[in-house]
């Protein structure tokens, strides 16, 4: 049983169970799985490279090219390395997106998305406090949401914080859906994703 190692070399032909077994397991074993695992093997066949690859291993040597190992050493453990990072900044970004979910979704405050056309994209569950259920006002403009009389003011923060890229705060009426009016503090900020 492996319980330390930084890679794994393994002969394809060993007591008990072959290479190819081994790094399946090996693949399987959430402790194991980012090892760099390479085969050696005496046999050429390009069969028998497709099925160590096809079992995980990250490289396939012929004993008679041992040449080719402090190579493959290096590149294997330079891809776990990448892999690895690639794996915890996604696993940091889930973790991150959870917890912003979390509290876009448990707060009172109500909180929504607009894209740059002005139409919701994303409301919170606090809309229900205006009486509508979030998928209602998806697709709607978020202008014809605000009392005609408020507009100019809630159009002029919008602007101003795309233009200064600061949060700018204005007090807005907004329709409720039993068609009252109900007066909110707002807050505006814009924000660019990575496609601008």
């Amino acid at each position: 049983r492996v319980r330390h190692a930084k890679e794994s070399l393994l002969d394809i032909m060993m007591p008990k169970l072959d290479g190819y077994e081994v790094c399946r397991r090996l693949r399987q074993d959430e402790q194991f799985r980012s090892l760099p695992v390479i085969l050696l093997s005496a046999k050429g066949r390009p069969i028998d490279r497709e099925a160590g690859l096809g079992a995980g291993a990250d490289d396939y040597i012929l004993k008679a090219s041992l040449k080719r190992l402090p190579t493959s050493i290096a590149n294997a453990l330079r891809r776990k390395a990448i892999e690895n990072a690639k794996h915890h900044a996604e696993v940091a970004l889930r973790h991150s997106e959870e917890q912003y979910r979390l509290i876009a979704n448990h707060t009172q405050d109500l909180i929504c998305i607009l894209e740059p056309g002005g139409h919701l994209v994303y409301v919170s569950p606090s809309h229900r406090n205006l009486g509508y259920k979030p998928d209602q006002l998806i697709g709607l403009k978020m202008i014809d949401l605000v009392h005609p009389d408020d507009r100019p003011a809630f159009i002029e923060a919008r602007d101003e914080a795309q233009a200064t890229g600061e949060s700018r705060t204005v007090e807005v009426r907004l329709r409720m859906k039993a068609d009252d009016w109900c007066m909110f503090e707002s807050a505006a900020t814009w924000i660019a994703d990575d496609s601008g």
